[in-house]
């Protein structure tokens, strides 16, 4: 499964794009577990077979933002819209102007 991992971010590597990865919420074996009828549809969801929502229980989920090469800084920008979106803080949030949805809208935590 370590080669599924290291191929989601091998492309922006090889082309030196700009990239950061923070986390956002951690697994709940509840909420996350996979339903029954689940059937696998393409090459990507076969690889859920691994996934086991009781043993992730805990497991910080994360989400990787990319930007163009030497778009560092809209990297960040990006990462600080995410980060108070979900209601945490980040120490300089000064240049950050930007609202997000609080109701459970698309970019609002569902948990």
């Amino acid at each position: 499964m370590r080669s599924q991992i290291v191929c989601t971010h091998f492309l922006f590597d090889l082309l030196d794009y700009a990239a950061g990865v923070m986390p956002v919420t951690h697994v709940d074996c509840e909420l996350d577990a996979l339903d029954k009828s689940f059937v696998a549809m393409n090459a990507i969801e076969r690889a859920y077979k691994n996934y086991d929502a009781d043993k992730m229980h805990g497991l910080p989920i994360g989400v990787q933002v990319v930007g163009r090469r030497f778009e560092e800084e809209k990297v960040m920008e990006g990462m600080k819209i995410i980060d108070g979106c979900y209601g945490r803080t980040i120490k300089d949030m000064s240049c950050c102007e930007h609202e997000c949805r609080r109701d459970n809208g698309p970019l609002s935590p569902q948990r």
